[in-house]
């Protein structure tokens, strides 16, 4: 082992000349430095081999002083508030202790001994982590002699409160906690989201079948009410001609009544279906006969619509078994749907057979027709309550309930019934029926047909003729009589509107809204009573139309309909009917409305011809007068003042109030207040009718700062709202 021998040790210095070294013979060393010689014999000079113990003098936490002495079962314990300590040592050397060395290492986090000089015997550590430690230190004397024993300082750190292992245990069963808290809200929300779903299907199956239920008795009461219509305009008619009804009229009532009394027995029929109560009626008679006799009956309908119907019949000319009351109900809807989808120049065929197996014979009765077809997806659903074809309100709607009926009805009469069809191509209805008394209980079967008597008897009673008188007096107004554009898609209530109003007015009439609409734009039109359920386009729509082409917006609607509802009413307005009536009506009130809205018409143009007048009238004065000349002239040039007034008039022109005053009432027989208010209208409707400017911007360039008291004023002077004027006025 080397020694290092420094200038603490004897040396002169520590610095050495070179090539400055000798040994003699004797063996000793010679070196010679910069102060001085040094010699000596190699041989006397002997290391020190001390090994200094080491001891810990100083062991400080959170540096405050505590005991040094520590065992592994008595360690100094830090937690994670005071983990900051620090350690002093030394070692016992004194022989040149500034060349004592030490090694330190503390287990648990350093691997690896540190060695440090005399001077570094202070060590600090902080922020330990939770755990076990050992720190280690021995030391070496000057020669390099280490010591074997080690002085150790025992460490353990603990672990923060919420760091523990029993907070970890915590934070796991609450983690465990809340995430099956979490799976079973989980749980629960899937099966609340599972509940409100079928809840939501639930009630919007319920609102659809109430919304569906709401369409049928509306369409219920239109079908009901319109032939009460009919019958109530003639008993007006009767009691107003006092003489007895003539035959065509008596048909016209008796086919009404007939519908009635068909529309009354086929909801009966339908309110015993839903409950499963359709009793069988079954007679003997002539099958072959009473498909026929049905049949016949839609003959002049087909000749109308220009359809060709044929009755097709191969059936034995003998009695059969069958309930009539119930056959009668589903050829009639058989039929009634065939006619109603079938174009014109279209075909429907009714044909009848007969199937004879093993004993059992059955009648087979088919509806065929070349109509729009239904899609497949419909076809499984049309014999469904409540289901009725999307896109059929176009072709007149059906109540979602007379196919259902048919299938209710063939089913208690112990038959079945099918459906074919091809979009474009037509459908075909087959229902089969049997037709043996075998097939039918003693409780089942009916010994006779049963007669329907219907007897009408209408007392002629005189009614007023003020309404008539009236407008036989505006129609004078008028350069020919007013016309009337009648739309409805019933063919008797037209027809009897047009018998009681053609001699007032010129009828013009049509069964849909869209001819209704090319009428309107194509002829002179002065009115049009319309009403709501038609085919093609209803009477809301129709009125929307009208009401929003420039061309049209002028014309008075009166929506005639079964449907009274606030709601529908609202609606009506909202399209810009002028009026609603509710079926039955009378037609002495209809008359009334129609009288009313030409009048109203008749005083807005001539409020206009007067104003006009006026305005000539102020203009031709003006020339004789130059006073008033000046005035009007000044109320022009400032007419978009809001502060316009007679003392600004009387300040600017110089003229008193007096003379002001007096010129205005001697010339036009107005006070100035009154010129002025009139001038602005006059001006305001010139801005309406050139339709550059909005409502808001001809109010303000009028000089009202206020445009709803600008719209009251408008409407005091003329009768009418500036917004509908202006529409008026597009024509």
């Amino acid at each position: 082992m080397a020694n290092n021998f420094l200038q603490e040790n004897g040396l002169q210095s520590n610095i050495f000349n070179k090539d400055a070294g000798f040994k003699d013979e004797e063996g000793y060393l010679y070196f010679g430095g910069n102060s001085g010689l040094n010699y000596f014999d190699p041989t006397e000079i002997h290391p020190d081999n001390y090994v200094p113990p080491i001891v810990i003098t100083d062991l400080r936490v959170m540096n405050q002083a505590v005991r040094s002495a520590t065992r592994y079962e008595s360690p100094l314990v830090l937690n994670h508030l005071r983990n900051n300590f620090s350690v002093t040592f030394s070692a016992l050397s004194f022989s040149q202790p500034e060349n004592n060395k030490y090694a330190v290492i503390l287990e648990g986090l350093e691997t690896e001994w540190r060695i440090l000089n005399a001077d570094t015997r202070t060590l600090d550590y902080s922020n330990l982590s939770p755990g076990r430690y050992v720190l280690k230190v021995k030391a070496a004397n000057s020669s390099g002699y280490w010591s074997a024993e080690t002085e150790k300082v025992f460490i353990k750190v603990k672990p923060a409160p919420y760091k523990t292992w029993w907070a970890f245990v915590l934070y796991g069963l609450l983690l465990g906690g809340i995430l099956l808290l979490f799976l079973r809200m989980e749980k629960k929300n899937q099966e609340v989201k599972h509940a409100l779903e079928i809840e939501h299907l639930e009630r919007e199956k319920s609102d659809k079948l109430n919304l569906f239920k709401q369409g049928l008795f509306a369409n219920v009461s239109h079908e009901f009410l319109t032939p009460l219509s009919i019958l109530s305009c003639l008993m007006d008619d009767w009691k107003h001609l006092r003489t007895a009804p003539n035959g065509k009229d008596l048909s016209l009532a008796q086919r009404n009544i007939n519908r009635l009394t068909r529309l009354n027995r086929q909801f009966l029929y339908y309110s015993k279906s839903e409950v499963k109560e359709l009793p069988l009626n079954v007679t003997k008679g002539r099958l072959d006969e009473f498909v026929k006799r049905i049949g016949g009956n839609f003959v002049p309908l087909a000749k109308r619509n220009q359809i060709q119907f044929d009755i097709r019949v191969d059936f034995p000319d003998s009695e059969v078994w069958f309930d009539p009351e119930k056959l009668d109900v589903v050829l009639f809807n058989l039929l009634s749907n065939a006619f109603k989808y079938t174009p014109e120049e279209g075909e429907v065929i009714l044909q009848l057979t007969i199937d004879r197996n093993n004993g059992r014979s059955e009648a087979v009765i088919e509806v065929i027709d070349s109509g729009t077809g239904i899609e497949a997806a419909e076809q499984s659903a049309i014999f469904n309550r409540y289901h009725a074809l999307k896109g059929n309100d176009q072709l007149g709607g059906g109540f979602g309930i007379g196919l259902s009926l048919c299938k209710a009805m063939v089913e208690a009469h112990k038959g079945e019934i099918s459906l074919q069809s091809e979009i474009g191509k037509g459908t075909q209805v087959t229902f089969i029926l049997p037709v043996n008394r075998s097939s039918y209980d003693d409780s089942e079967v009916y010994n006779s047909l049963r007669a329907e008597k219907t007897s009408t008897n209408f007392l002629p009673e005189k009614i007023e003729e003020d309404t008539i008188l009236r407008i036989k007096n505006l129609n004078q107004s008028f350069e020919n009589k007013p016309t009337i554009l009648l739309v409805d898609d019933h063919a008797d209530f037209r027809n009897l509107l047009r018998t009681n109003l053609v001699d007032l007015f010129t009828v013009l009439e049509t069964n849909n809204g869209v001819t209704a609409y090319e009428m309107a734009l194509n002829k002179k039109v002065d009115l049009i009573l319309s009403d709501i359920v038609m085919p093609a386009m209803n009477g809301v729509e129709l009125c929307t139309k009208i009401k929003s082409n420039p061309s049209t917006v002028h014309l008075p609607v009166i929506l005639l309909t079964a449907k009274s509802s606030d709601f529908d009413k609202a609606e009506g307005y909202r399209a810009g009917a002028d009026s609603f009536m509710s079926k039955p009506f009378n037609l002495n009130t209809l008359l009334t409305r129609v009288e009313a809205l030409l009048q109203h018409r008749k005083r807005m143009e001539a409020r206009m011809k007067m104003q006009k007048r006026f305005y000539a009238e102020v203009s031709t004065n003006d020339k004789d007068d130059l006073v008033l000349s000046r005035v009007r002239g000044f109320i022009e040039e400032n007419l978009a003042n809001p502060d316009l007034s007679v003392k600004l008039i009387s300040s600017e022109l110089s003229i008193s109030n007096s003379m002001l005053y007096r010129k205005t009432s001697e010339i036009l027989n107005i006070n100035p207040n009154m010129l002025i208010r009139k001038i602005r209208m006059i001006k305001a409707v010139e801005l309406l009718e050139e339709n550059q400017l909005t409502v808001s911007e001809i109010a303000y360039k009028c000089g009202y700062r206020d445009v709803s008291y600008f719209g009251v004023s408008f409407k005091k002077e003329y009768g009418t709202s500036p917004s509908h004027f202006q529409r008026n006025k597009k024509v």
